[in-house]
Protein backbone atom coordinates (compact mmCIF):
# COMPACT_ATOMS: atom_id res chain seq x y z
CA UNK A 1 0.00 0.00 0.00
CA UNK A 2 1.25 3.49 -0.85
CA UNK A 3 1.54 5.76 2.19
CA UNK A 4 0.20 9.30 2.02
CA UNK A 5 2.93 11.99 2.01
CA UNK A 6 3.43 13.86 5.29
CA UNK A 7 5.93 16.51 4.24
CA UNK A 8 4.66 20.09 3.80
CA UNK A 9 4.45 21.72 0.40
CA UNK A 10 6.27 24.91 -0.58
CA UNK A 11 4.65 27.90 -2.27
CA UNK A 12 2.20 26.78 -4.94
CA UNK A 13 4.56 24.76 -7.12
CA UNK A 14 2.72 21.68 -8.36
CA UNK A 15 5.53 20.08 -10.37
CA UNK A 16 9.30 20.27 -10.36
CA UNK A 17 11.15 18.39 -13.10
CA UNK A 18 13.95 18.56 -15.64
CA UNK A 19 12.79 19.66 -19.05
CA UNK A 20 14.09 17.62 -21.94
CA UNK A 21 13.93 17.40 -25.69
CA UNK A 22 11.78 14.73 -27.32
CA UNK A 23 14.95 12.68 -27.82
CA UNK A 24 15.75 12.84 -24.10
CA UNK A 25 18.47 15.51 -23.88
CA UNK A 26 18.10 17.20 -20.52
CA UNK A 27 17.44 20.95 -20.38
CA UNK A 28 16.86 23.44 -17.57
CA UNK A 29 14.42 22.57 -14.76
CA UNK A 30 10.74 23.51 -14.72
CA UNK A 31 8.92 24.67 -11.62
CA UNK A 32 5.20 24.65 -12.43
CA UNK A 33 3.81 27.57 -10.47
CA UNK A 34 0.75 29.61 -11.46
CA UNK A 35 2.63 31.74 -14.00
CA UNK A 36 4.23 28.73 -15.70
CA UNK A 37 0.92 26.87 -15.76
CA UNK A 38 -0.98 29.82 -17.23
CA UNK A 39 1.70 30.25 -19.89
CA UNK A 40 1.40 26.61 -20.94
CA UNK A 41 -2.40 26.84 -21.07
CA UNK A 42 -2.28 30.06 -23.07
CA UNK A 43 0.12 28.51 -25.56
CA UNK A 44 -1.96 25.30 -25.71
CA UNK A 45 1.01 23.23 -24.57
CA UNK A 46 0.70 20.03 -22.57
CA UNK A 47 3.20 18.27 -20.32
CA UNK A 48 4.59 14.99 -21.67
CA UNK A 49 6.16 13.15 -18.73
CA UNK A 50 8.02 10.14 -20.07
CA UNK A 51 10.31 7.44 -18.77
CA UNK A 52 8.53 6.85 -15.47
CA UNK A 53 9.86 3.46 -14.27
CA UNK A 54 6.46 1.79 -13.87
CA UNK A 55 2.80 2.41 -13.04
CA UNK A 56 3.28 2.12 -9.28
CA UNK A 57 5.99 4.78 -9.53
CA UNK A 58 3.47 7.04 -11.29
CA UNK A 59 1.06 6.64 -8.40
CA UNK A 60 3.77 7.24 -5.81
CA UNK A 61 4.68 10.48 -7.52
CA UNK A 62 1.25 11.96 -8.20
CA UNK A 63 -0.14 11.10 -4.75
CA UNK A 64 2.08 13.88 -3.38
CA UNK A 65 -0.35 16.31 -5.02
CA UNK A 66 -2.74 15.42 -2.19
CA UNK A 67 -0.78 17.91 -0.05
CA UNK A 68 -0.59 20.60 -2.72
CA UNK A 69 -1.74 23.97 -1.41
CA UNK A 70 -3.07 25.37 -4.68
CA UNK A 71 -6.12 24.18 -6.60
CA UNK A 72 -7.44 20.73 -7.46
CA UNK A 73 -5.63 18.14 -9.58
CA UNK A 74 -7.28 15.19 -11.30
CA UNK A 75 -5.38 11.97 -12.11
CA UNK A 76 -6.99 9.42 -14.43
CA UNK A 77 -5.63 5.87 -14.87
CA UNK A 78 -5.82 4.90 -18.54
CA UNK A 79 -7.83 1.70 -17.99
CA UNK A 80 -10.21 0.36 -15.39
CA UNK A 81 -7.70 -2.36 -14.55
CA UNK A 82 -5.15 0.35 -13.72
CA UNK A 83 -7.83 2.14 -11.69
CA UNK A 84 -8.43 -1.03 -9.70
CA UNK A 85 -4.69 -1.28 -9.07
CA UNK A 86 -4.65 2.33 -7.85
CA UNK A 87 -7.56 1.62 -5.51
CA UNK A 88 -5.71 -1.38 -4.08
CA UNK A 89 -2.41 0.45 -3.63
CA UNK A 90 -3.90 3.62 -2.19
CA UNK A 91 -6.23 1.78 0.17
CA UNK A 92 -9.26 3.88 -0.70
CA UNK A 93 -12.81 2.65 -0.31
CA UNK A 94 -14.68 5.43 -2.05
CA UNK A 95 -16.58 4.08 -5.07
CA UNK A 96 -14.47 1.09 -6.11
CA UNK A 97 -14.38 0.34 -9.82
CA UNK A 98 -17.27 -1.94 -10.70
CA UNK A 99 -17.50 -4.21 -13.72
CA UNK A 100 -20.54 -2.45 -15.13
CA UNK A 101 -20.41 1.22 -14.12
CA UNK A 102 -16.63 1.70 -13.75
CA UNK A 103 -17.59 4.79 -11.74
CA UNK A 104 -14.58 4.93 -9.42
CA UNK A 105 -13.62 8.16 -7.69
CA UNK A 106 -11.22 8.73 -4.81
CA UNK A 107 -10.49 12.13 -3.26
CA UNK A 108 -7.23 12.65 -1.37
CA UNK A 109 -7.41 16.30 -0.33
CA UNK A 110 -6.21 18.35 -3.36
CA UNK A 111 -5.87 15.25 -5.55
CA UNK A 112 -8.73 13.27 -7.07
CA UNK A 113 -8.36 9.97 -8.91
CA UNK A 114 -11.09 8.68 -11.18
CA UNK A 115 -11.82 6.70 -14.32
CA UNK A 116 -12.43 8.15 -17.77
CA UNK A 117 -16.02 6.90 -17.46
CA UNK A 118 -16.58 8.90 -14.28
CA UNK A 119 -14.64 12.02 -15.31
CA UNK A 120 -17.60 13.88 -16.91
CA UNK A 121 -19.44 13.73 -13.57
CA UNK A 122 -16.76 15.67 -11.68
CA UNK A 123 -17.04 19.33 -10.82
CA UNK A 124 -14.53 21.20 -13.00
CA UNK A 125 -14.37 24.35 -10.88
CA UNK A 126 -10.92 25.07 -9.47
CA UNK A 127 -9.10 22.34 -11.40
CA UNK A 128 -5.50 23.37 -12.11
CA UNK A 129 -4.27 20.20 -13.74
CA UNK A 130 -5.42 16.96 -15.36
CA UNK A 131 -2.96 14.06 -15.53
CA UNK A 132 -3.55 10.96 -17.65
CA UNK A 133 -1.68 7.97 -16.22
CA UNK A 134 -1.10 6.13 -19.48
CA UNK A 135 1.91 3.79 -19.09
CA UNK A 136 1.83 2.51 -22.69
CA UNK A 137 0.56 5.73 -24.26
CA UNK A 138 -2.47 4.27 -26.02
CA UNK A 139 -5.54 6.25 -24.90
CA UNK A 140 -5.28 8.68 -27.83
CA UNK A 141 -6.11 5.70 -30.10
CA UNK A 142 -9.26 4.68 -28.18
CA UNK A 143 -11.73 6.65 -30.26
CA UNK A 144 -14.39 3.98 -30.72
CA UNK A 145 -14.48 1.99 -27.49
CA UNK A 146 -17.60 0.13 -26.42
CA UNK A 147 -18.99 0.10 -22.91
CA UNK A 148 -20.34 -3.06 -21.27
CA UNK A 149 -23.77 -1.92 -22.47
CA UNK A 150 -22.62 -1.82 -26.10
CA UNK A 151 -22.53 1.99 -26.27
CA UNK A 152 -19.58 3.52 -28.06
CA UNK A 153 -17.63 6.38 -26.56
CA UNK A 154 -14.53 8.38 -27.45
CA UNK A 155 -12.10 8.08 -24.53
CA UNK A 156 -9.66 10.88 -25.45
CA UNK A 157 -12.58 13.19 -26.22
CA UNK A 158 -13.75 12.83 -22.61
CA UNK A 159 -10.45 14.33 -21.52
CA UNK A 160 -10.66 17.13 -24.08
CA UNK A 161 -14.24 17.95 -23.04
CA UNK A 162 -13.40 18.03 -19.33
CA UNK A 163 -10.39 20.31 -19.85
CA UNK A 164 -12.56 22.63 -21.98
CA UNK A 165 -15.26 22.66 -19.31
CA UNK A 166 -12.69 23.49 -16.62
CA UNK A 167 -11.39 26.37 -18.76
CA UNK A 168 -14.89 27.84 -18.88
CA UNK A 169 -15.59 27.31 -15.18
CA UNK A 170 -12.17 28.50 -13.95
CA UNK A 171 -10.23 30.46 -16.59
CA UNK A 172 -7.64 30.12 -18.00
CA UNK A 173 -8.14 26.42 -17.32
CA UNK A 174 -6.00 23.44 -16.32
CA UNK A 175 -2.76 22.21 -17.75
CA UNK A 176 -3.05 18.76 -19.31
CA UNK A 177 -0.33 16.15 -18.73
CA UNK A 178 0.35 12.61 -19.89
CA UNK A 179 2.58 10.25 -17.90
CA UNK A 180 4.08 7.25 -19.68
CA UNK A 181 6.76 4.65 -19.04
CA UNK A 182 8.00 4.78 -22.63
CA UNK A 183 10.44 7.42 -23.89
CA UNK A 184 8.84 10.29 -25.79
CA UNK A 185 10.82 9.57 -28.94
CA UNK A 186 9.19 6.11 -29.15
CA UNK A 187 5.68 7.57 -29.24
CA UNK A 188 3.64 9.51 -31.83
CA UNK A 189 3.73 12.73 -29.83
CA UNK A 190 2.53 14.99 -32.65
CA UNK A 191 -0.52 12.80 -33.26
CA UNK A 192 -1.19 12.65 -29.52
CA UNK A 193 -1.08 16.46 -29.31
CA UNK A 194 -3.59 16.70 -32.14
CA UNK A 195 -5.99 14.26 -30.48
CA UNK A 196 -5.80 16.12 -27.16
CA UNK A 197 -6.28 19.48 -28.96
CA UNK A 198 -2.82 20.81 -28.10
CA UNK A 199 -0.32 22.81 -30.11
CA UNK A 200 2.53 20.75 -28.72
CA UNK A 201 4.27 19.36 -25.64
CA UNK A 202 6.72 20.43 -23.00
CA UNK A 203 8.71 17.25 -22.45
CA UNK A 204 9.70 16.37 -18.87
CA UNK A 205 11.95 13.70 -17.40
CA UNK A 206 9.71 11.25 -15.52
CA UNK A 207 12.46 9.63 -13.46
CA UNK A 208 13.22 12.41 -10.98
CA UNK A 209 9.99 14.41 -11.28
CA UNK A 210 8.42 15.73 -8.06
CA UNK A 211 4.83 16.71 -7.37
CA UNK A 212 3.15 18.82 -4.70
CA UNK A 213 4.31 17.70 -1.28
CA UNK A 214 7.68 16.47 -2.59
CA UNK A 215 8.64 19.74 -4.29
CA UNK A 216 11.72 21.32 -2.73
CA UNK A 217 11.76 24.99 -1.75
CA UNK A 218 13.37 27.09 -4.45
CA UNK A 219 16.52 27.69 -2.41
CA UNK A 220 17.15 23.91 -2.29
CA UNK A 221 16.42 23.23 -5.95
CA UNK A 222 19.21 25.36 -7.41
Amino acid sequence: MIAMPKRPTYDHVAIQAAQQTRSGRLLKPLRLDADARDRLVRDQMGLFISGVPNYEAMLRRVVSLSRYRGGRWIAIPATNLLAATAQRLLGGTEQKPRHRSNAWHLRLQALELTTLEHLPRLDAVGVEGVILLDPCGFVHQARGCKTHFGKQHDRPQRLVDFVAKAAIDSPPGPVFAVMTTRPAIAQPTMRMAEVYRLAGWQFLDGIAIRFGGDVHPESESR
